[in-house]
């Protein structure tokens, strides 16, 4: 499970050692600066037509931010203005409309070709232009799992696919295909464990909780020893960044590079005394002592994830969020659960996601800023402060972009 799985090929160049056991030691604040170079914030317009439902989440591309929200379909909005763009589609089952998944729309961007990619009913996957404008639709090669089991992400016109195993055994658990042609160029063979069927105990979905933020449910499994372990429908265990795809299991300690169907070393987590063993992985006594890593996102100067102790003992359990410097190698690691923007004197949200080129977006709500920047319209109103001074409560959240 940990270290560097000789037999998954030889490493790519730019290895990185996040060595997670010495940051836990030394907890610390991250900051906007721990990052990226430079921050921006961007209200987005509210109108009748553009307002943002609850468990919203955005993805940028390119100068458009477009965002999902329960029950609404997506939405586009200017990336430096936030001034409402447009509608993406229709929910629906017509044609150039999409169904959705816990009630809320899932979709995906490739923002290197700029196209929005909408998950749909069957094996079929809707496509739009930039501006909103439908394409022809992407029909699944019939040995793909359904589209709403999967995580996936879309670079350079080509479409990777990580299927998480449970409680059954699958023969491939990432797969990647040319949408120009739809044949696949990618086939890694599964060699997740899964979770056997004696250690559980009930098996429950809850929409919209935990800690990943585009993921629209989560199975939470009883286990027979009084633990609970939370599973994510939809864990962002796929990346991309410069136009390579990279790959991390939520227990394995390693991160791959996904290239010509194999998984090759890029890097790995030093977790130290935090390691969890296959014997113990779902033993909820010992999960306090150990690490599972949720979800990772990339940029040109850092690795930013999210990850937990505690996994397999709710309410006890515990989230961090820790930030690794590329250049100089070191990690910082906070419990706090937000990020300082110690230039403007707010907070900031864990991200959502990350595009190719680096940038991190997250959403805050509104409520949330007016509350760092303090009550009653006493508010410091100097820099970015002074843009956002005249939020309500009632406003759609900012999208905050950092590069």
């Amino acid at each position: 499970m940990g270290g560097s799985c000789a037999d998954r090929s030889s490493r790519v160049e730019n290895q990185h050692n996040i060595d997670l056991n010495q940051a836990m030691e030394n907890l610390d604040k991250v900051t906007i600066a721990d990052v990226g170079e430079s921050v921006q914030y961007v209200p987005l317009e509210t109108t009748e037509e553009s307002l943002i439902g609850k468990r919203a989440y955005v993805r940028l591309l390119q100068d458009k931010l477009i965002v999902a929200s329960f029950q609404q379909p997506l939405k586009m909005f200017d990336r430096k203005t936030g001034k409402f763009i447009s509608t993406v589609g229709r929910i629906g089952q017509g044609n150039n409309e999409y169904t959705l998944e816990s009630d809320i729309p899932i979709f995906w961007v490739d923002d290197v070709m700029g196209i929005i990619y909408v998950q749909t009913a069957g094996k079929s996957i809707l496509r739009f232009d930039i501006n909103g404008n439908p394409l022809a639709k992407v029909e699944l090669p019939s040995e793909f799992a359904m589209p709403k089991n999967l995580q996936i992400v879309t670079v350079n016109n080509a479409l990777y696919t990580f299927q998480k195993s449970l409680t059954k055994e699958i023969a491939y658990q990432i797969m990647g295909i040319n949408l120009t042609d739809s044949l696949i160029i990618e086939k890694v063979p599964n060699r997740q464990d899964v979770i056997s069927v004696d250690l559980l105990s009930s098996v429950i979905i809850m929409e919209g909780y935990g800690n990943i933020p585009v993921s629209p449910s989560c199975l939470i499994l009883g286990l027979n020893d009084g633990g609970t372990v939370f599973n994510y429908l939809k864990v962002p265990s796929l990346w991309t960044f410069k136009d390579k795809v990279y790959f991390k299991e939520e227990f394995n300690d390693t991160i791959y590079q996904v290239r010509n169907s194999q998984l090759i070393q890029r890097g790995i987590f030093n977790l130290g005394k935090w390691h969890c063993s296959d014997e113990n992985k779902y033993d909820a006594e010992t999960s306090m002592e150990r690490i599972a890593i949720n979800y990772i996102l990339e940029g040109e100067k850092s690795i930013f994830f999210v990850f937990q102790t505690g996994y397999a003992q709710y309410k006890k359990y515990q989230t961090y969020m820790g930030v690794y410097d590329k250049m100089s190698g070191t990690t910082k690691v906070s419990k706090s659960g937000k990020i300082e923007d110690t230039d403007n004197d707010l907070m900031v949200n864990a991200f959502q996601t990350s595009t190719t080129t680096g940038e991190f977006i997250g959403l805050i709500e509104a409520t949330d800023l007016i509350e760092y920047m303090g009550a009653d319209g006493k508010r410091n109103e100097k820099g970015i402060r002074k843009k956002l001074k005249s939020l309500s409560e009632e406003d759609n959240p900012v999208v905050v972009i950092v590069k």
